[in-house]
């Protein structure tokens, strides 16, 4: 699984942390999607890990701007991130996460659609269809 780390004072060493048993393995820091160029062909980046959206103040220059790893990743060149903006729990997530996928992938591209379009339908259906899930739906 992977774990979001956002660093506020050095938006650059913010990183996607592979963990394997619950220990970390790798990172993968921001500074080096930039300079490798990772996400420069990347149309969709969906982070699910925790806090992967949630933005914290940059405390480190005076630039009041808010640091994020989404915001990262769109620096580094992806087109459309999708993350939370707020620490939600791994279950709810992996539900929400697992229907976007579902509806993404099965729209196609038919309307021609770009992929920010998509991703935005594909969300709010999932949304939508997490408000209205029974218990049967979720198992």
């Amino acid at each position: 699984w992977c774990h979001g780390a956002v660093d506020a004072r050095r938006a650059l060493d913010s990183a996607l942390v592979v963990c394997g048993d619950g220990a970390p393995v790798a990172a993968v820091r921001v500074e080096q999607m930039v300079a490798w160029r990772m996400a420069a062909h990347c149309e969709l980046a969906v982070l699910s890990a925790c806090n992967a959206g949630v933005a914290h103040g940059d405390t480190s220059e005076e630039s009041g701007e808010y640091v994020s790893l989404a915001a990262s990743l769109l620096y580094a060149g992806a087109r459309c991130v999708v993350a939370p903006l707020c620490t939600v729990p791994d279950a709810t997530t992996a539900l929400l996460i697992g229907k976007f996928y579902e509806v993404y992938f099965s729209s196609g591209d038919d309307d021609g659609a770009d992929v920010v379009r998509r991703a935005v339908r594909a969300l709010h259906a999932a949304q939508q269809w997490l408000r209205r899930a029974s218990r049967n739906d979720v198992r």
